[in-house]
């Protein structure tokens, strides 16, 4: 998927650098379109999407919650917080366990 990304940025015409841990790095300008592209190259692969939790200790319980329920999902961490990259298809038992969180 990373190797998806860079290349997506670099037709939209940016020139995006990576850091020593393997993330792209941009600036504020580019946020949207780094952004977006993201949002495209998983979509077009998983058909899954975001769910973001408040804080760590909601983080830690959504994790339990899905293990527990046997649902797929990525975790993913960023500056902004931790994100659940989740399947599409299980949104309904999603919103269910994250009320629960």
């Amino acid at each position: 998927m990373q190797a998806a990304l860079v290349a997506d940025l670099k037709r939209a015409g940016l020139d995006p650098a990576i850091d020593e841990e393997g993330s792209v790095v941009y600036s504020d300008g580019q946020a949207e379109a780094v952004v977006s592209a993201s949002h495209r190259i998983r979509d077009g692969k998983f058909r899954w999407y975001l769910l973001r939790p408040q804080d760590a200790g909601q983080a830690a319980r959504l994790r339990a919650l899905l293990e527990a329920a046997q649902l797929a999902y990525f975790v993913e961490h960023s500056e902004s917080g931790t994100w659940f990259t989740v399947p599409r298809a299980d949104q309904e038992r999603h919103e269910e366990l994250f009320a629960q969180c």
